[in-house]
């Protein structure tokens, strides 16, 4: 008898380990363990890393459809002292960070639409990490390209997912896609001992809008430190190297106006805005027009939205964004 419930115990503990609420708690624990070994893998940003100079050349896609070639440049001494630029025609912009300031200039007082979308493509740290709200809610392996992958998918919020797929051999991240944008990393070099994608490239709904590519990384020996002064004319701000985003909390949708409506217009309308401390938008601007009936529209709402600021250490930060407004006609 006492062998029998044993042996009854024991199949209940196994039952117990494979319910869902343990599977759950495995899948989080895989996902997180994928994301975190990618972030280690290509954060050369992290503290105690090396001094660096970054160069790459970057392709965006411009309001014409026709591609703009520029150029990215990234010297980083530490988290208190850094100089970035991008150069591209028609514009530029130069951020130097020294202890918690930034110092930015640039010669426009927006920032367009393919500049916001080249730096988010750069943006691959922000991605290698979750968000409190957000959960893995599936693990899947796949074949890519002749190599094994292993993806997690990512809950953001009720309506919103994104998936990133990272390489089975090395653990570094591939891909990340989500309702709208995708991002593919490629040409890997390693430095440092740090595993680094040469290419990145950014899709919007399936069209390709960046395309950079690191001509080189390097050791920053003996850096000319006249080049962390502030750039004349430049405005100051706090500086935080990762902030935790900033999250809407009030929204108001959009009226499709009924002229649009009639004439059959549709499309995306993209608007720039500075997130201010107290969560308001400051600065808005049309970035992306679809007519002046939609773009009316969308301004309007937007000018409503109220957001949570971003946040470093506990305090509100200044931050920029680009709201998508879209309208898309629907036929029976």
């Amino acid at each position: 008898m006492r062998r029998s419930l044993v042996l009854l115990v024991t199949f209940l503990l196994a039952l117990a380990s494979h319910s869902p609420a343990a599977e759950k708690k495995d899948k989080q624990a895989e996902g997180l363990a994928l994301i975190e070994r990618a972030r280690e893998l290509s954060d050369i940003r992290a503290p105690g890393s090396p001094p660096f100079r970054l160069e790459a050349k970057v392709e965006v896609l411009g309001p014409n459809g026709s591609w703009i070639d520029g150029t990215y440049s990234l010297l980083r001494l530490s988290s208190e002292k850094s100089r970035e630029e991008i150069n591209l025609p028609g514009y530029r912009e130069v951020r130097v960070a020294t202890g918690d300031k930034v110092w930015q200039v640039r010669n426009v007082r927006y920032m367009p639409l393919h500049v916001f979308q080249l730096r988010e493509a750069l943006q691959v740290q922000s991605r290698l990490k979750l968000e409190p709200k957000e959960t893995i809610k599936k693990i899947r392996e796949r074949r890519h390209k002749g190599s094994s992958e292993k993806c997690t998918t990512v809950k953001v919020n009720e309506w919103t997912e994104r998936e990133l797929c990272f390489d089975e051999a090395t653990g570094a991240i591939v891909s990340e896609k989500s309702w709208k944008v995708a991002y593919e990393y490629s040409d890997f070099l390693e430095w440092r001992g740090k595993v680094l994608p040469r290419s990145v490239r950014a899709r919007e709904e399936g069209q390709e809008v960046v395309r950079v590519k690191t001509v080189e990384i390097i050791d920053a020996e003996a850096p000319d430190l006249s080049q962390f002064e502030p750039p004349p004319g430049a405005a100051i701000k706090q500086g935080c190297d990762n902030p935790e985003p900033a999250e809407a909390t009030e929204t108001q949708e959009p009226v499709y106006p009924d002229r649009a409506k009639r004439a059959g217009v549709s499309g995306i309308v993209s608007i720039y805005a500075v997130i201010g401390l107290d969560g308001t938008l400051h600065n808005p601007t049309l970035v992306r027009t679809a007519g002046p009936d939609l773009d009316s529209s969308a301004m309007s709402a937007v000018s409503r939205w109220r957001y949570r600021p971003a946040m470093c250490g506990g305090k509100p930060v200044e931050s920029e964004t680009v709201i998508d407004v879209g309208y898309r006609l629907y036929y029976p």
